[in-house]
C-alpha cells in the first residue's frame, strides 16, 4: 500500500471521505466572479456552502466524529469574533454591504473549523485553480489583443453594473473586468501562480524538466494576464509574494546567492531606467505602466488619490485613538468632492492597516492584526522545521508544499491590503480561511508522518 494511499485512508473523515468542502470552496472561489456578471447575488454561493458545511455537521454528530482544533482555528474564530463585535457598535456602518461581509465572514469560520480533506481532494482543488487562473489569463490576454471582438460579444451579455465599469476603465487602459471587476480575476490567478511556482521552484520541486518548463511558460502567461489587466497593486504583491517564497527556500547559503543576484537585477534596473520607459512607452501593453513611470520620474502623484485618503484615516486614528470610529464607518467621512473626481464607490481608504486603525482604534487592530499575525509566522516555522527533512520524505513534500502556498496566500493579501481595500472585500475570507486549511493540511500530513516514522 503506497504511502499516499496510507496517509488518505489515516485523515479521511469517515462518513464523507475528506467531507469535499474545499472543493466546493475552490469552485465557489473560481467562480464567484460570474454571480455579479450575470447580476446574481454571491449569497447563493455562499448559500450552497453553508449547506454543505451544515451536512458535515450532521455527518459528524451521527457519526460521533469531533472537530479538531489548532491555534489557526482558535486564530480565525479569535477575528470574526472581534469583527463581528465592533459591527455591533452603533457607530459602524450597517448597510448591506456590510451584512453580506459579516455573513461571509461568519460561513468562512465554518468552512475553516469542519474542513477536513485528503491528499486527492487536495490534489483536485490545485488542479482546479491552475485550469481557471489560465483559463482567466488567456481570456483577459484575448481581449486586449482584439478589444473589439469583447465589445461586440461579451459585452452585450453582462450586467448593466458590470457594463458601466467596462465603460469606464477599459478606454483608459485596463483590461477587461472580470466579474464587474478588476481586481476580483487577480485573486484566483495568484493562487494559481503560487500553485504552480511551488511545484517547480518550491523547497523540494517535485516536478520533471519537462514539466517545469511547462510551469514556467505558465507562470509568464499569468503573469502578463495580470500585467494586462492594468492594476499596479495586484502585480506588486504576487511579485512581493513569489519573491518572498523564493528567499524562503532551501538553506542561507542559497538565500544569500539569491539574494544577491535580486541586488544586481535591480542596479541594472536603475541603471537603465530610460531605455525601460522608452520601451514601454512604445508598447500599447504597458500603457498604464509607462504613465506610472513617467509619472514617478516628474514626481507626480502617482496613487490615483491614495495619499488623501490615507491622511484623513491618520487624522481619525488621531481623534478616535483607542476604539476608533466605527467598522466601516470611514465611507461616511470621504469628501463629497473626491467622491465626484474618483467615483462613487470608494468607500475605503484602501490601506487596512490605517483604515482598521481609524475604524476600531488600538485595541481593535492588535486584536485583528495579532491572530494574523501568530498564524503567518506559525506557518513559516513549520514550513522551517519540515522543510529539513523533505527530500527523504513524498509526504513531507507535499506538506512543504502546502505550507508554501499557504504563505504565498498570506502574504499577497498582505501587501494587497496595503494598497487595496483586499480585507473588506466579502470573498477575501474565502481565501484566507483557503489557506489557512491547507497549513492545518500540512500540519496533519507531517504529524502523521512523525508518527509513522517512529512507530
Amino acid at each position: 500500500m503506497s504511502n499516499t494511499h496510507r496517509i488518505n485512508r489515516s485523515l479521511k473523515l469517515r462518513p464523507a471521505n475528506g467531507n469535499s468542502i474545499i472543493v466546493g470552496l475552490a469552485i465557489f472561489l473560481c467562480t464567484f466572479y460570474i454571480y455579479r456578471d450575470l447580476g446574481i447575488t454571491t449569497l447563493v454561493g455562499w448559500g450552497t456552502l453553508l449547506a454543505l458545511v451544515l451536512l458535515n455537521v450532521v455527518l459528524r454528530l451521527k457519526f460521533r466524529v469531533g472537530i479538531p482544533m489548532g491555534y489557526q482555528k482558535y486564530a480565525y474564530v479569535f477575528i470574526a469574533f472581534f469583527i463581528v463585535l465592533y459591527l455591533l457598535r452603533p457607530e459602524s456602518r450597517h448597510d448591506n454591504d456590510e451584512v453580506l461581509y459579516t455573513i461571509a465572514m461568519c460561513i468562512s469560520v465554518l468552512i475553516v473549523l469542519f474542513t477536513d480533506p485528503n491528499i486527492k481532494e487536495i490534489c483536485s482543488v490545485n488542479k482546479i485553480f491552475k485550469v481557471f487562473s489560465l483559463g482567466i489569463a488567456t481570456y483577459i490576454l484575448f481581449f486586449k489583443i482584439f478589444p473589439d471582438l469583447y465589445w461586440s460579444t461579451i459585452y452585450r451579455f453582462i450586467s448593466e453594473s458590470s457594463q458601466a465599469l467596462a465603460a469606464y476603465y477599459v478606454p483608459g487602459g485596463y483590461g477587461v473586468p472580470i466579474g464587474g471587476s478588476l481586481t476580483l480575476g487577480y485573486y484566483i490567478m495568484a493562487v494559481g501562480m503560487l500553485v504552480s511556482f511551488t511545484d517547480s521552484y518550491g523547497v523540494v520541486g517535485s516536478v520533471k524538466k519537462k514539466g517545469r518548463i511547462f510551469d514556467t511558460i505558465y507562470l509568464i502567461v499569468l503573469f502578463l494576464g495580470m500585467i494586462a489587466e492594468g492594476r499596479r497593486g495586484e502585480v506588486i504583491a504576487i511579485s512581493v509574494s513569489l519573491l518572498f517564497l523564493f528567499l524562503s527556500f532551501k538553506s542561507m547559503s542559497h538565500f544569500y546567492l539569491k539574494l544577491g543576484s535580486i541586488i544586481v537585477v535591480i542596479i541594472v534596473l536603475f541603471s537603465t531606467y530610460n531605455y525601460i520607459l522608452e520601451y514601454v512607452q512604445s508598447v500599447p501593453f504597458f500603457r498604464r505602466y509607462a504613465l506610472t513611470l513617467e509619472g514617478i520620474l516628474a514626481g507626480n502623484d502617482i496613487t490615483s488619490g491614495r495619499i488623501e485618503l490615507w491622511a484623513l484615516a491618520i487624522l481619525l486614528f488621531a481623534d478616535n485613538l483607542i476604539f476608533g470610529i466605527g467598522f466601516g464607518g470611514y465611507a461616511y467621512n470621504i469628501p463629497s468632492y473626491f467622491r465626484v473626481i474618483h467615483g462613487e464607490d470608494v468607500m475605503d481608504v484602501h490601506n487596512c492597516t490605517l483604515q482598521l486603525l481609524c475604524e476600531t482604534g488600538i485595541i481593535g487592530t492588535f486584536s485583528i492584526l495579532l491572530p494574523m499575525i501568530i498564524i503567518f509566522v506559525g506557518t513559516k516555522r513549520h514550513l522551517t522545521k519540515i522543510k529539513k527533512h523533505a527530500n527523504g520524505s513524498k509526504n513531507l513534500i507535499i506538506a512543504c508544499k502546502l505550507e508554501e502556498i499557504s504563505l504565498g496566500i498570506q502574504m499577497f493579501f498582505f501587501v494587497l491590503s496595503q494598497l487595496d481595500p483586499a480585507f473588506y472585500k466579502p470573498i477575501f475570507w474565502g481565501f484566507y480561511g483557503f489557506s489557512i486549511i491547507l497549513s492545518i493540511m500540512a500540519e496533519k500530513i507531517s504529524r502523521w508522518q512523525n508518527k509513522h516514522d517512529f512507530s
